[in-house]
Order: structure tokens, then sequence, then C-alpha cells
């Protein structure tokens, strides 16, 4: 019969460890019939079924219902005996199951169950069904007793009743001894007694042939008492046998599983496992054996234990040690019960070594003494122990190698281990002398107590302490140092923290290092700074104070000054200077020659007073100097493209000593100031040249203007004062201070071409003639021809070649229009016939202002550009006062 068991996947629980299936017409028919009882665990899988009853059964069930899908429909626990359970629809198959079993796995309707098929072996189950069953052998033996007693009752009563036939004894007479036999010794009697009562009437209604009362006595009553009781005692004593079977049978398979699972384990052992027995030859030899020794469990059988050790062992001194072993272990009374794990080298039989360790334990049995050995392969664990010290002593080496320090406190922050590093870095020959101590025992006490504070936090947080820099002491040196320190929390196996891990890093030539780069940064940034304020600035004051900044900030002094040379007097002159608590130098005037500075000058080199109080004599320019408190003294030349520009003066107040880099900075910071010195001084000649030059050509050009005007007495002053007012038009009309430059002197010049003219054309009173007109109107062009090559007044050509050009294009000499004339000669048009309008000329009288006015408005985008003509008439009232201003002057000349 196949055998399943059962699971509530829902509830993660195990109904059944083994279930029967009952799949057959005859297996559902009998079912649980003629079991004693139904143990934990175990079960009836009945299907197909939709309903069942317990008629006949011995004990109660549980009873879950299911459908195709093995879920459950409904369940009835503790459902009792002769009962019938309800129709269940869709219900597949039913489970029986023992009583508790439902409660116990919390199966619900609506769990899903699944029946995970099981091997056909023997069982438990199998046993208690075995054992709640009476064979049919037991079944014929009870029966031919029932017969028996039965015989020996009629017998009885026939020696006793002689005159009664056979016919006499019907089925009541049977009763007491079926009682007895079915109800134990008490329900024989009990029914005895009842028939011996009630025998009429129990005999007319259980008799088929009357019995009459006269033919029951009291030895018959006492017959059927005491064979009731007897029938009921054979019952119980058959009982008890049938129970010692039943105990005895248990007991058989009990055994028969615990073997099997003894066996199981003996095979299934990573270990190698061998008996022995009192001679020592090996009767026993698992598969695990045979993996580590190589033997075949054929080849070990049968082998004495002792060939079985010369065989495998590698070293003749591991028989020496085994074989003694071996015998105490065989002998009747041995001295040691048990021994030790001995770890051995063995030789397979292909060649291959291998490390094992064995035990070996007697054994007792009822056939005498033996011997066991268990072998356990530890080749790998061996050789992972071998790697790991390896490691270990790599690790070690390392520590010990590497110049950083490495350490391991425990909790009140004691060394436990230390390496090279540390010890050199304390000040100790060893690191052992390091254990059992703190830093209390070496530092100061406030850079002890600051490590021992950061150690209580981690092991109080479990926060680790990553790359944290800090000041340091190398004991040994007894110089002060940079340290990269990182500590961690150390945990054991359940995480509690047991101490810390550190590892210090001597950082001190690196942060030497970072502080030459930063200082380098700053110098860079000082000499751009310097650079950004020469080339922003043309005030040698401003320069040479940005520098003494500098010399301040990167040479940390407590003064300083900048004396410069004039070139005339050869004089140096104090420009700039910072830190001083009086104005003792502002004063200052040395010939070179004279003093430090002076002196610096002349011979063109670095002058330094460590000490001026003990030689005061070469800085006694200011009486109230010795107020300042000056110790040490600086006297650097300035000196650029091979002259003395001036002097660097640096003070300070307290003894100071120089290095090399000092000293290399402050030759950088004196070139600066040199070359601040010599471009500022440069530009400002230039500058001076080229303001002279200027005034020169402006001076020239109103000599020319002054010629023209010269030339023609009607148009005297007329340059001049279109010149101006051309020029604020300019102004007003946004252009800069370079375009109105040009314009200014294109308006002086803007009839430069007339020198061109014959003054035959130029002075005739009466009109010109189309010729003489065609000549007029090439002056225009002969000034562009005689400017253009003056490369100074290119940009003002635009208004004496295009002062004639009309808004509209009707003008001359090249008919230009609209913005095609340059915005130049738009604004000079506009003026240039305002002032011919308002003078009197030859050829006309002078408009008044308010002809002039309209005229000039009503050729706004046909003579002249509308924009300009507008912002003109805004200016109109300083035009009146321009024009005012000159006929003033005429009149006072």
């Amino acid at each position: 019969m196949q055998t399943v068991r059962i699971v509530n996947r829902s509830k993660d629980a195990v109904v059944a460890e083994r279930a029967e299936v009952a799949e057959t017409f005859v297996a559902r028919l009998r079912g649980l019939l003629g079991r004693r009882r139904l143990d934990d665990g175990y079960g009836m899988v009945i299907r197909p079924t939709d309903m069942i009853h317990t008629f006949f059964m011995a004990f109660p069930i549980d009873v879950v219902f299911l459908d195709a899908s093995q879920r459950v429909l409904r369940v009835f626990p503790n459902m009792g005996k002769n009962r019938i359970s309800p129709l269940v629809r869709h219900a597949a198959c039913v489970v029986e199951l023992p009583v508790g079993t439902i409660a116990r796995t919390d199966t619900q309707p609506g769990d899903q169950l699944a029946f995970e098929p099981m091997p056909e072996l023997p069982s438990s189950g199998q046993a208690g069904e075995a054992a709640g069953r009476v064979s049919p052998v037991e079944r014929i033996f009870h029966l031919s007793i029932v017969l028996v007693c039965q015989l020996i009752y009629i017998v009885v009563c026939l020696a006793l009743y002689p005159t009664a036939g056979a016919s006499a004894f019907t089925l009541s007479d049977l009763i007491p001894a079926l009682a007895g036999w079915l109800m134990g010794v008490w329900g024989g009697v009990a029914f005895a007694v009842i028939g011996g009562l009630v025998n009429f009437e129990l005999g007319q209604l259980l008799n088929v042939v009357p019995l009459h009362s006269d033919e029951v006595s009291l030895p018959g009553f006492i017959v059927m008492l005491l064979l009731g009781f007897s029938l009921g005692r054979l019952r119980d004593l058959f009982g008890e046998m049938e129970q010692e079977t039943l105990t005895r049978r248990k007991t058989e398979i009990a055994l028969g599983e615990s073997e099997e699972r003894f066996r199981r384990i003996f095979e299934q052992a990573s270990d190698g496992i061998t008996l022995a027995d009192q001679n020592g030859v090996i009767i026993e030899w698992n598969p695990a054996m045979e993996t580590i020794s190589g033997l075949s469990r054929s080849e070990a059988l049968g082998q004495s234990a002792w060939q079985v050790v010369r065989r495998l062992s590698e070293q003749d001194w591991d028989n020496e040690r085994i074989e003694p072993i071996i015998d105490n272990l065989l002998r009747p009374q041995p001295t040691t019960q048990t021994h030790q794990w001995t770890e051995v080298e063995i030789r397979r039989p292909n060649g291959e070594h291998r490390f094992v360790q064995i035990a070996f334990f007697p054994v007792q049995t009822d056939r005498g003494r033996m011997g066991g050995a268990v072998l356990r392969d530890v080749t790998e664990h061996k050789q992972a122990l071998e790697k790991l010290a390896q490691e270990h002593n790599l690790l070690r080496t390392l520590i010990n190698t590497v110049p950083d320090g490495i350490y391991y406190k425990d909790t009140e922050s004691r060394f436990v281990m230390a390496n090279s590093g540390v010890a050199q870095a304390m000040g100790v020959a060893a690191p052992d002398e390091l254990i059992g101590k703190t830093d209390m025992d070496f530092y100061p006490p406030e850079l002890a107590a600051r490590f021992y504070a950061d150690e209580q936090e981690i092991i109080r947080t479990g926060r680790p302490l990553i790359a944290h820099e800090e000041p340091g002491l190398n004991l040994s040196t007894g110089e002060r140092t940079w340290i990269a320190t990182s500590k961690v929390p150390l945990r054991d196996s359940n995480g509690h923290i047991i101490g810390i891990v550190g590892m210090g890093r001597d950082i001190t030539e690196r942060k030497r290092a970072e502080e030459r780069i930063l200082r380098h940064l700053r110098q860079l940034n000082a000499l751009h700074t310097i650079d950004l304020t020469i080339s922003s600035s043309l005030d040698l004051r401003v320069c040479l104070d940005a520098v003494i900044q500098q010399v301040l900030e990167q040479l940390v002094v407590d003064a300083a000054d900048i004396l410069v040379v004039q070139p005339a007097s050869q004089i140096l002159e104090y420009v700039a200077g910072r830190g001083f608590r009086t104005d003792a130098l502002r004063h200052t005037r040395l010939r070179i020659g004279e003093g430090y500075a002076g002196t610096a000058a002349l011979e063109r080199r670095l002058i330094h007073v460590p000490d001026l109080q003990a030689t005061p004599d070469g800085l006694t320019r200011s009486p109230s100097l010795k107020d300042e408190g000056f110790v040490c003294y600086y006297a650097m030349p300035l000196i650029a493209k091979g002259q003395v520009k001036g002097i660097l003066e640096i003070f300070h107040r307290s003894p100071f000593t120089a290095d090399q880099e000092w000293m290399d900075f402050l030759h950088v910071l004196a070139q600066q100031a040199a070359i601040a010195i010599d471009s500022i001084t440069l530009f400002n000649d230039l500058q001076r040249a080229n303001r002279d030059l200027l005034l020169a050509y402006d001076t020239t050009l109103r000599g020319w203007s002054r010629a023209l005007d010269l030339r023609d007495r009607d148009t005297e002053g007329h340059s001049e004062r279109v010149a101006y007012i051309t020029e604020k038009l300019a102004y007003a009309l946004g252009l800069d201070e370079n375009d109105v430059v040009h314009i200014r002197r294109g308006a002086l010049l803007h009839d430069i071409g007339k020198l061109a003219i014959p003054d035959s054309i130029l002075h005739k009173p009466d009109p010109l003639s189309d010729e003489e007109w065609e000549v007029m109107r090439q002056h225009p062009l002969d000034g562009y021809r005689l400017l253009s090559p003056i490369a100074f007044l290119r940009p003002a050509l635009d208004i004496p070649y295009c002062h004639h050009e009309k808004y509209d294009g009707s003008g001359y000499p090249r008919g230009l229009k609209g913005d095609e004339i340059p915005l130049a000669a738009r604004i000079f048009a506009v003026v240039d016939v305002w002032d011919a309008l308002v003078s009197e000329r030859p050829y006309h009288h002078a408009l008044s202002e308010e002809e002039a006015v309209e005229f000039i408005r009503e050729q706004a985008g046909k003579h002249f550009d509308p924009k300009v003509v507008e912002k003109f008439l805004e200016l109109l009232p300083m035009v009146r006062a321009q024009y005012a201003q000159d006929k003033t002057a005429e009149i006072a000349m």
C-alpha cells in the first residue's frame, strides 16, 4: 500500500509523517477497522469518497475532507465511534488522523495540503498497524477455546442433569460464557447471576425450545457462574498474552528501526569508523573509511588491524605509537578506557599522503570485547592551519617592518601589541616594553590625555577615527611631529568591543612640504597682487604701498618702507611705508652713500644689521626713531635695468634670523618694487612727452585754422566757433572722448582744402560762374588729399571730406545720402550752416536767430540729419551764449 507524508503548506506544519493511501475497494472497505488505536504522526487517506462512518471502530478520529487539489473543504475534530459524517460536496478524498491532530496543526477549511510520496520502508506506523490487529491464527485459536469451553459446559450440565437431553441446552445457556469471553471475568459473572434470577423469562425470550423452571437447580446455576468466571479469566489471560505479544513486536520493530538509524549514521558519517573483534580482525569498515584510507571495504574486512596500520603508516614511529594502543584496547581488562585524538600521516595505496586524526575506543558486546577506531581526515584543515600560520608570520613581518606604528590596545587603553614603529616613536628598545602600559607612561600629560579621550570615545560609541591628523611628539628625538592616526574598534565574535586597533604615520615631512607649498602659493598670490596693482594703477605710492603690504605679510616683519631715488638730485626720498608707530621716517631725504640706505644704494648690495641697538650710527636720520624699538634691519637696493631705483628697508622689533627661502623671496619682492618704480616712472615720462606732443599738434592745427581765417577775412573766427559748438553737440549725441577729439580737429581743418582755391575765386565779390563753382566744390577733395598722408589726422578726415554732403544725397563731392554720410560730417554740417546763416558775409546779410532756426528746421531730412537738428535745437541756449561771448570779444578787440 502506498504511503505519503502530509504537510499543511498554509500553516507550514506536518499533519502526518506517514499515512497509508486506501484506493482499492477492499482497502477502503476495511479502513481502520480491526485496529485498536492510531498512533500520533500516522493516518490514512481514503479516496475517492465524500463521506465516511465509524461503525465497529475501537477509537475516535480527526477527519479532514479535501478536494481534488488537496485543499481542505471541511474538518471534523474528534469524530466518535458509531457515527456517520455528512455528505461533503466536491470532496475527492478524506484523511483520517489521530484525535488532536487538527488542533495541533491548526488545520482549517481553505488550507492547502500536500502529499509527499515516501519510500516503502518498515516504519513505526506499520508496526502500530501490525500490533493493533489480531492475526487470523489468533482469532481461530480464540474461537477454538470458546468451543471447548462450550463442550465442557454441556458435559457438566448432562452430568448434573441426566434427565435433560441435549435439546435442553439452547442459546441462552451460552450467554454467560459469551459474556465472559467478550466482557471479561465480571461480565461473565454478571450474566450468570442474571440468568439464574430470570431463568424462566430469559429462557422464554431467548430459547427456541421452552425450558421448564424445574429443570434448573442451584448446582446448575453455580456451574454457569463458575463457567462464566473461568471464561472471563481465560479471556483476560489471552488479553495479557496478546498485549505482551504486541509489546514484544513493538520492541523488535523499534530495535530494527534503531539499528537501521545507526546503520545509516554509520554509512553516512563523514568520519571513518571501523570495528575489530577481540582477535583484532576488522569486521566493519564504513564508506568514509574507504575515502580516507583509500582501501575498499572488501580489502579491509577480514584483515588484521595491525596489518592495516602497517600498510597505511608513513612513518615507523607512527606504528610504534599506534600498535600498543590497539593491543591495550583489545585486552580483557584494558589499562585505558579511551584514547585521545592522535594525528598521524598515512599513505594511501595510490601513493597520496594524507594527515588524519585517529581515536580508539572499546566496545563491549555479547560476543566479547571489541575495539573501534574513528579516523578524521585533517589534511585540508592542517594545510589551512599552515597557510594561516604563514599568513600570520607574513602579517607579523609586515607589521614589524612597515615604518608606520601599528598597535592594539584593550578597553583601558593599555598596549596589548605594538610593532617596532611604535617602539621607536615612543623611545623604547623593543615593542615588548610597551605591553601593559598606557600613553600616560610615556607622553606629556596633556598629549596623553588627548589620546586617551579619543580612544575612549571610540570604545564608547563604536565610531572609528580615520586619517585624523594631529600634532605629536617623537620621544626618541624630542621633536614635535605631525601624525596621521586611524583607530577602529576591535570586536569579539559576539560583536562586543574589546579594544581598539590603531595605526599612526609620521607625516611631519609632508606637513612641512604642504606648508612650503602653501607659502609658495601665498608668495605667488602676493606677486600676482602686486602685478595687478602695477597694471591697474599709475600712482607710484599706491603700487609701492601694495609691495610693502606683501612684504609685511609674506616675510612676517614688523615694518617696511621704500625710498625712491630722485634722478635729478640723486636723493633718496621716502615714498611709502607701513608698520611704524611714529612719523619718524616720513621725511627721510638721504644722499647716496649716507646711512645704511645710502650705503646699500651706493654699493648696490644688501645691508643687514642684526642689532640696531649695538650699532645705532647708521640709522640716525630721525631722533625719534629710537621710540620704534627696532632691533633687526635690512636695506635692499631696488635695481632695474642696471640702475638703482630706490631702497627697500625692513625693520623688526625682535632678533630675527632669515633662512635662504626668506632671502630669496625678499629679492623677488625687491625686484617687483624696482620694476614698479621703473615702469611707472617710464610711463609718466612717456605720458608727459605724449601730452607735450599732443599740445604741439593742437597748437599747429590752431595755427593752420588761424591761417585760413586770415586768408579769408570774411570767415575770421569761423573755424574756432564751429569747432567748439561741434564738440559740444558731439558730446550731447553720446560720442566718447576719443571721437570728440578727432571731430574737433576735423572741424578746425574743415576748409583746409580752400588753400588750393585761387584768390580770384575765393575773394570774388560777385556770384561765381558755373566753372568757378566747379572749382570751389573741389575744396573737400583737396582737403582730403592734403591731410590723408598724415597718419595723426586720418581719424579727422570725415569732416574736411564730407561736410558738404546732404542728407537727401544732393551734396558734393560724392553725393552720399543718409547714414552713408559719416556722423561727424552730419554733426558739423548743421553747425557750419548755422554759423554761415547768422554771420555777415559779402554775398548775404546775417539772418536773425528765428530765421536761422526756421531754415534749419525746414532743411531737416533734406540737407541735415533730423536727429542732429533736434539735438542742436536743444543746445540752442548754449550756442546763443557762445555767439554772445564771441561778439563781446570782437567788440573788445
